[in-house]
């Protein structure tokens, strides 16, 4: 089905490194990471283009909007062995959720559908107990959590289907959300909830 296509898709190599904090740089994750840098944009660039075809498809351009919620990754501790965090502080990287607006009849209010698009670490190829390498690679994450975000692209056409004939009773949000997994726990779901509370919530079109 094209909901396992997308599964697949989203779990291939093209996509390996869906880790927030980047490839670890120490010496047994060089080692056997397969490449030095993060997909994560990479990935949302083709999460965001794959909801602007939706959204034309459907004919429904300047009233469903796709882009990006960019934000700062701020932390307690510094995590210095993490690229991606290194990066941010230095501006050279941004973490970003992703953000549909479908429309529906009633603008204030909203139904938000959200998944995290990346992963964590593999522990059995991290524990050398259990026969790793000491390596901190990133799962290829078909369950979690592609399997989400391909339910949220699957549910985008549909919606938005129903957003043209005037069939959705509020608005319908889909929030692809990052940094879910160690270290950053949760930062995307945080911020999210902390711009609706604060009332800061700028989508980037």
């Amino acid at each position: 089905s094209s909901d396992l296509n997308d599964i697949a898709t989203l779990a291939h190599d093209r996509f390996a490194n869906k880790v927030n904090s980047d490839v670890v740089q120490d010496e047994p994750t060089k080692q056997h990471s397969s490449h030095p840098r993060r997909d994560l944009h990479v990935m949302g660039d083709y999460l965001v283009e794959r909801h602007r075809q939706a959204i034309q498809e459907a004919e429904m351009d300047g009233a469903a909007l796709v882009g990006e919620l960019p934000f700062k990754w701020e932390t307690d501790f510094d995590f210095p062995q993490f690229a991606g965090w290194l990066h941010n502080q230095d501006n050279q990287e941004y973490e970003r959720n992703l953000l549909v607006v479908i429309p529906g009849r009633n603008r204030a209010e909203a139904v938000v559908m959200g998944d995290h698009y990346d992963t964590a670490y593999m522990e059995d190829t991290f524990y050398q107990a259990k026969g790793g390498s000491g390596a901190r690679l990133a799962a290829q994450g078909a369950d979690d959590n592609a399997s989400a975000t391909a339910t949220l692209l699957q549910a985008a056409p549909i919606l938005l289907d129903l957003a043209k004939e005037g069939k959705l009773e509020r608005d319908v949000w889909l929030i692809h959300l990052t940094g879910e997994e160690f270290p950053s726990d949760c930062m995307g779901a945080r911020k999210f909830c902390q711009q609706l509370v604060e009332r800061s919530l700028r989508l980037h079109l």
